[in-house]
């Protein structure tokens, strides 16, 4: 087994190891129970290996300019406050009891994963912003397809930028609401709220914020999905306005 080890000397954790995976295939390997300062993969492929239970400062599962790619592979229990999924590719991987802070997906492939936990402030994307350099050579578009993301607690999470939502399985219940056809749906909650006089005084925050999820369906995003809690802050009657209208336009757009 190929592993560079290197021990860093940081203030916060000078004891504490780097773990490089670098451009190798490693099958079967455990690399799971262990504290580190960073953990990196630069073009490695893993096929059947374990991260469990892994507390790291800083990780980033696909560095570099060749994608580094996960097949079958646990990650539970990991716990770390920088976390990157890099440039690489996840397929039939399985991840819980996670609290990802921050985390943005958009040069990652994830294909058939399983999800349980906690995203936080951030967003997964099928295509890449326009502030990725092209001289890194990332394709245009990632694929984002077959997930199950049902048992996952979506806080001021977002999915961007041609993410197809009816190919992933996704939270249900009373707080969040998925819309197909978000365009369509969008152009019909405007007219409904220019229509309605009752709803004068709330008008300028809720086209605002259709404005924001035009914007986003401009970029490639067709699908809505919300979680109602995340607009705590948001006027009441705005926000009973606003989730009433999606939920109709969700029923009228539910896949037969």
């Amino acid at each position: 087994m190929k592993i560079k080890v290197r021990n860093k000397g940081y203030a916060d954790a000078s004891s504490l190891d780097a773990l490089v995976l670098e451009r190798h295939t490693y099958s079967g390997e455990k690399f799971a129970n262990r504290q580190l300062c960073q953990l990196v993969s630069i073009g490695s492929k893993f096929n059947d290996c374990d991260f469990a239970n892994l507390s790291i400062i800083d990780c980033n599962f696909g560095a570099g300019k060749t994608p580094s790619i996960y097949y079958r592979c646990r990650f539970d229990a990991i716990r770390t406050p920088h976390i990157s999924f890099g440039y690489s590719q996840f397929t039939e991987c399985h991840f819980s009891g996670f609290d990802f802070e921050g985390l943005r997906i958009s040069t990652t492939d994830l294909i058939r994963c399983t999800f349980i936990g906690r995203m936080r402030n951030g967003y997964i994307a099928s295509m890449r912003s326009g502030f990725d350099p092209p001289s890194l050579g990332l394709k245009e578009r990632s694929v984002i397809q077959d997930n199950d993301f049902s048992e996952v607690d979506f806080v001021h999470f977002n999915f961007k930028r041609g993410v197809d939502l009816t190919r992933q399985r996704l939270p249900t219940g009373s707080n969040y609401v998925l819309v197909l056809n978000g365009m369509q749906a969008l152009e019909k909650v405007k007219q409904s709220l220019l229509l309605d006089d009752a709803t004068i005084d709330i008008r300028t925050s809720v086209m605002s914020f259709l404005e924001i999820l035009s914007s986003e369906a401009k970029k490639g995003q067709e699908n809505i999905f919300l979680r109602e809690e995340d607009f705590g802050s948001m006027n009441y009657l705005a926000r009973e306005f606003l989730f009433n209208q999606f939920r109709a336009q969700a029923e009228l757009t539910k896949e037969v």
